[in-house]
């Protein structure tokens, strides 16, 4: 968790300082022609970094929750290397039990979809 976290911040950096979108894309796009439901993950994260917070939501929502997770899991990781704790690990263990209720990913499977759509409509 902590490696992808880092590689996404890596990549967020990389694309803020090089001022570019023009990198790799979408796999999934590039093949069917529909984008995929996390297109536009990458710009959403730049514009909360930088400011614009309405244009994240427009980039694709998932942005806010792809930062805030950047943000908080190795802050969280290293919390928890420094006191000798796995609170993150037994949290995660937490959620993963929890999202097999139907209570909460039937719910987590509509949002997803709504967040497709939306992508596609926009792209369009």
């Amino acid at each position: 968790m902590s490696v992808i976290s880092v590689a996404g911040i890596i990549w967020v950096i990389f694309n803020i300082t090089t001022k570019t979108e023009t990198y790799f894309g979408c796999l999934f796009r590039k093949i069917t022609t529909i984008p995929c439901p996390s297109c536009g993950s990458t710009r959403s994260v730049m514009c909360i970094l930088e400011g614009k917070p309405g244009e994240a939501v427009i980039a694709n929502p998932f942005g806010y929750i792809i930062t805030g997770a950047m943000i908080i899991l190795p802050l969280w990781l290293l919390i928890d290397l420094i006191l000798w704790k796995d609170t993150l690990h037994r949290q995660y263990k937490n959620m993963e039990r929890q999202a097999k209720r139907k209570a909460v990913y039937i719910p987590v499977i509509i949002i997803f979809i709504a967040n497709w759509i939306w992508n596609i409509i926009k792209y369009k």
